[in-house]
């Protein structure tokens, strides 16, 4: 929906980095659906953020607030330059 683009892109023009959790994976893809949406939005609207896409839930697990917290985590890191954009699909709480 175009206007929900809008009012989405319109909110993280105010940002350093954006984070997508969703409980959807494309393998073989850039990550989630939702990830992948908000990307190219973003990129409609000239509204270029580092980005980090979380997997989570997935086979109705529970993301627990230790996982929410990883993941704010990375994004702080992310927008403060420490960070790496771009790994598709992160688990939060697990590490490679």
């Amino acid at each position: 929906n175009a206007l929900v683009n809008m009012a989405m892109t319109g909110m993280l023009a105010g940002v350093a980095a954006v984070g997508v959790l969703e409980k959807d994976i494309s393998f073989g893809g850039d990550g989630g659906a939702v990830f992948s949406t908000v990307l190219a939005a973003c990129a409609r609207r000239g509204v270029a953020r580092p980005a980090l896409n979380f997997i989570g839930g997935l086979g109705g697990a529970d993301i627990s607030r230790d996982q929410v917290r990883a993941c704010f985590a990375d994004l702080e890191r992310l927008a403060t330059g420490r960070g790496e954009a771009g790994r598709p699909g992160r688990v939060p709480g697990y590490r490679r």
